[in-house]
């Protein structure tokens, strides 16, 4: 399914268009409102939190807390 957002200005426009779309049986909404836009400081600011990341794990902690408190479980169908 692709997903497609129009912004039409003028409403002849909108009335041109609905029936075409009812006759070819898309599915459509119509927002009164419009999703707002980012003005470019907000979006930089957007960008600016998603490069700073998530902090970085320490994946050898991980795997040693795993492997410790994997190493006295009985295994099924292994006897030692």
């Amino acid at each position: 399914m692709t997903k497609v957002i129009l912004e039409i200005s003028d409403e002849a426009d909108l009335h041109i268009l609905l029936p075409l779309l009812e006759r070819l049986g898309i599915h459509h909404q119509i927002a009164d409102d419009p999703s707002p836009v980012l003005t470019e400081a907000e979006r930089e600011a957007h960008y600016a939190i998603i490069d700073e990341g998530v902090p970085a794990s320490d994946t050898e902690a991980h795997l040693k807390d795993l492997e410790e408190a994997r190493k006295d479980r009985p295994l099924p169908s292994r006897e030692d």
